[in-house]
């Protein structure tokens, strides 16, 4: 083969090579975190393309429990230069009651608004898990996140778990 020929298809090779490894991914970064707290035992997020998804694996969240859990917080972190949390979403499982609000920190109540595409769900039949997938557009399109998740439990007496920990956040979720 002329060495022309041979330059141009090493050339071809290598920029194909290269666009590859320079391309970004078109799915998830999904990282799972163990909890050993009172109720929740895990957390999974996905942070994809379009969305983050924050699910709460709760193993004693029964379809006939209901009425033992009162709510749960999602609390998201998006901006490493400002400690603590940017967003929290509220869920009230086997109700239509969920909110995301932009907090200052934890202890921040949080100012509601509207996100379209941000919803809420809860599966009580296999999982038992609470989960809530946001909108990356209405978080800032952060390019990593990190969360914490706290359950409200109705129990004598009344439980409150934190995954990771009271006000700690899981590991950085890069995109």
């Amino acid at each position: 083969m002329p060495r022309h020929l041979l330059r141009a298809a090493a050339a071809g090779a290598a920029a194909l090579l290269a666009g590859l490894l320079t391309t970004p991914s078109a799915s998830a970064d999904i990282m799972s975190f163990p909890d050993v707290g009172a109720h929740i035992t895990s957390v999974r997020v996905s942070h994809g393309p379009r969305t983050v998804g924050i699910t709460a694996y709760d193993a004693d969240f029964h379809h006939d429990t209901y009425y033992k859990f009162w709510y749960y917080k999602f609390w998201i972190d998006t901006h490493s230069t400002n400690p603590g949390p940017e967003y929290k979403a509220e869920i009230y499982p086997g109700s239509d009651i969920l909110y995301l609000k932009r907090v200052a920190n934890f202890a921040s109540g949080g100012i509601k608004f509207n996100c379209e595409g941000f919803y809420g769900f809860t599966e009580t039949r296999r999982d038992s898990y609470v989960k809530v997938i946001i909108p990356r557009s209405c978080i800032g399109t952060p390019p990593r996140v990190r969360v914490a998740v706290v359950g409200y439990y109705n129990e004598n007496p009344d439980v409150v778990d934190w995954a990771p920990g009271e006000e700690r956040l899981y590991p950085w979720v890069s995109r």
